[in-house]
């Protein structure tokens, strides 16, 4: 079974060029966003070519080459170096505020939270009894 995480990933217009490009350099990424998300959006928050994507349980974990690539993906946003890639430099304001990423695990306090962007989507906290 091993160990879920909820996740959801945000990106802006000014990105989507490039995640569309890591889509088509990785189809194993482009699936994990896609068709094996629980959410997919496109067209997400009333702004064209930002896309929102949300899987409910998910195993995220680096070993995945997927889920490793996509964490370059925000690593180079955060960087703003797409040396891994081996793209170009993006276009100016492709940054830190080019998306928003935030998992929570199964574990209390198994939270992260990266990028700038969509500062609305954050972690919450509740009670079950």
């Amino acid at each position: 079974m091993g160990y879920r995480s909820e996740a959801v990933m945000a990106v802006a217009p000014e990105a989507q060029p490039l995640l569309l490009a890591v889509f088509a350099k990785y189809p194993e990424v482009r699936k994990l966003c896609t068709t094996e998300a629980d959410e997919s959006i496109p067209h997400w928050n009333g702004e064209e070519n930002s896309w929102f994507i949300r899987w409910e349980h998910i195993k995220w974990y680096d070993s995945y080459e997927e889920i490793h690539t996509l964490k370059k993906f925000m690593d180079a946003l955060e960087e703003e170096d797409w040396s891994y890639f081996g793209f170009e430099e993006p276009d100016e304001g492709c940054d830190y505020n080019s998306y928003r990423f935030v998992r929570t695990g199964e574990d209390h306090g198994d939270i992260d939270c990266q990028g700038g962007a969509y500062d609305f989507i954050h972690p919450y906290s509740g009670i079950n009894y």
